[in-house]
């Protein structure tokens, strides 16, 4: 599908593998929702990372560690929370 749409395949599936490290967040901290809103933050830091930081490793690892340090603030600075369905 990406290659028929002339997409960078590879830009995709690293953004695809560096999101999954947020979606490793505890889900007693995070929601549904947070973890969503963690994710789209991963996407646009990890854009505007990799110009600067030389190679993929570096701009994944951190752009997943400050999305999910910006959601953890926002909830302990009084951002609702969404409904956490841990067993």
């Amino acid at each position: 599908m990406f290659y028929a749409a002339n997409l960078n395949v590879e830009l995709y599936s690293l953004v695809f593998f560096g999101s999954t490290f947020v979606g490793m967040s505890a889900p007693k901290r995070f929601g549904l929702y947070t973890q969503i809103i963690a994710a789209l933050v991963f996407a646009v830091l990890f854009e505007n990372l990799v110009p600067f930081i030389n190679g993929y490793g570096g701009a994944l690892g951190l752009s997943a560690f400050l999305s999910v340090c910006v959601c953890h603030l926002g909830i302990l600075m009084g951002a609702p929370r969404s409904n956490k369905n841990t067993p």
